[in-house]
Formats: C-alpha cells, structure tokens, sequence
C-alpha cells in the first residue's frame, strides 16, 4: 500500500503521537502519564509534577518510543525517496 492511503494508515494527515511515556516524580513518586507528539519531543526535557510541583529533569530515551514508530520513519522516508 502506497500513496495517500498508506500516509492517512500511518497518521501523516494528524501529528503523531511519538511516544507515551510514564514516570515517577523524584520527590513524592506520584506517577506522570506524558504522550508527546513528534513536534513536542524535540524539545522535551523533563516535567512538572502535578501534585508537589517539583521539577522533574529528563530526556527522552530510545526505548521510550513504541515499536512501530520505525514502520512510521520507514514509511516518511520511503516518501521523501531516501
């Protein structure tokens, strides 16, 4: 499947979600649920904990993407002719 119905599969009409991410607050470990799109983890680095307000410094790991953002990349560049 090629063309635009293979980009509207994939998500290309819509921003993606890149990853959904979980973590614990260093502070008071209360749990933070952060699904971020391509645009928002370019510069993610870290977040607010809602319940003590601490900042919690971070990055986003490589192993925090899912396992089909690579069938995503694959097909952006399959489009771009890379």
């Amino acid at each position: 499947m090629t063309g635009p119905r293979r980009a509207a599969r994939l998500g290309f009409a819509r921003e993606l979600l890149l990853a959904e991410i979980v973590r614990r607050c260093r502070e008071c470990g209360a749990p933070a649920r952060l699904g971020l799109t391509k645009q928002e983890a370019r510069v993610y680095h870290g977040f607010e904990c809602e319940r003590c307000e601490a900042w919690n410094e971070d990055a986003l790991a490589a192993r925090d993407a899912p396992e089909w953002w690579d069938e995503v990349r694959a097909a952006a560049a399959e489009r771009r002719g890379d």
